[in-house]
């Protein structure tokens, strides 16, 4: 079959790429595919992608990250309708956090959408002054899907709230998935626990360096930030105590995770890969009291917060959590269950 996978942006190594990577791997020797995309730093992302053809924007030009999208969304409802993909095309399938599934398609031509998370908001002067008419795009977006795959009813909630729409669940289709981690990337080591603490970075800002602060001085001992490579600025400032890594792979932080005491993660993300990747490596994580991390955890694999400041209040020398438990909670999610999914699910459209 000819297939169209679409996607926000091809920028950096996040859960929404590593989607697209999984689709890639499962669909490559069967299927003629072609990427399109609104953004797309060229052999930023190895592997699978960049074996096919991509198809980006002036954006490319414009932006580096995928945070920055934001600041430019007022050009996204144009570049939108200037993607030219094939009539000829069998399956169209989008894997966004809010844009890619707006990209224009052509008619009778099934449209499935992955919705990894929904990070829209409109930033900086003109996101803001002129975010309006994209937010009416958005709300129009969704009608050319047959099909909407979420990680979490919560976020078809979120959806229909900030977008103020109600989807037709009678011609949309509305199931459960959730991104792959690569479990392969974090191998079932037995590692000696030291006294320090990892911090997903993507719960921090530079906008808020107090937060930075008071999370510091609530572990009272050494802690790492990972995953935000805005935060490596401080790494001057906390010389010795703290360590900013920024974005870096698996098989550098891999280590880092298994002997911490605990992950803790203030991101409220849709889907909490970094701490499922915490897991793996047989480390507990502390986290929010909100809907999404009771969906993913427990009493057995994490402590749970109703506020930031209670973090201060962990007795971390009364932590008694089950190393193998915690691994096995991650293997629910590993790449291998996804690209079975991908495989059933593209095989239906084959047979109809």
């Amino acid at each position: 079959m000819k297939i169209a996978l679409l996607i926000d942006q091809i920028l950096q190594r996040d859960y929404l790429t590593e989607t697209l990577e999984l689709f890639c791997e499962v669909l490559q020797d069967e299927h003629d595919i072609t990427l399109f995309t609104f953004a797309h730093a060229q052999g930023k992302i190895l592997g699978s992608i960049e074996k096919h053809s991509i198809r980006s924007t002036y954006l490319s030009h414009m932006i580096s990250s995928p945070k920055e999208i934001n600041k430019k969304i007022h050009h996204i409802p144009k570049l939108a309708n200037t993607f030219e993909i094939d009539e000829q095309t069998d399956l169209v399938i989008s894997i966004t956090s809010g844009f890619a599934q707006g990209i224009k398609t052509p008619k009778n031509v099934p449209h499935w959408c992955f919705v990894h998370s929904f990070s829209v908001d409109g930033e900086g002067f003109w996101g803001k002054i002129l975010g309006a008419n994209a937010k009416d795009w958005l709300r129009d977006s969704f009608n050319t899907c047959t099909k909407i795959f979420l990680g979490q009813k919560a976020l078809k909630n979120q959806i229909e709230e900030k977008l103020s729409v109600k989807f037709d669940e009678s011609i949309v289709e509305i199931l459960d998935y959730d991104p792959p981690i690569r479990l392969e990337d974090f191998p079932n080591w037995e590692l000696e626990k030291e006294n320090y603490f990892v911090f997903n970075g993507k719960g921090f800002s530079l906008k808020n360096k107090k937060k930075i602060k008071n999370a510091i001085d609530s572990v009272k001992s050494k802690a790492y930030f990972i995953g935000n490579e805005e935060l490596v600025s401080l790494s001057e400032k906390y010389q010795g105590k703290v360590e900013f890594w920024g974005d870096r792979c698996s098989g550098e932080t891999r280590e880092v995770l298994g002997k911490a005491l605990a992950f803790i993660d203030f991101s409220n993300e849709f889907f909490p890969g970094d701490a499922l990747c915490a897991l793996a490596m047989k480390t507990p994580v502390v986290c929010l009291d909100n809907e999404i991390n009771r969906s993913y955890f427990s009493e057995e694999s994490a402590i749970f917060l109703t506020s930031e400041e209670d973090l201060a209040r962990i007795d971390f020398s009364r932590l008694d959590f089950s190393p193998n438990k915690l691994r096995n909670i991650s293997l629910q999610y590993n790449n291998g269950k996804m690209k079975y999914k991908i495989k059933k699910l593209v095989s239906e459209i084959q047979n109809n």
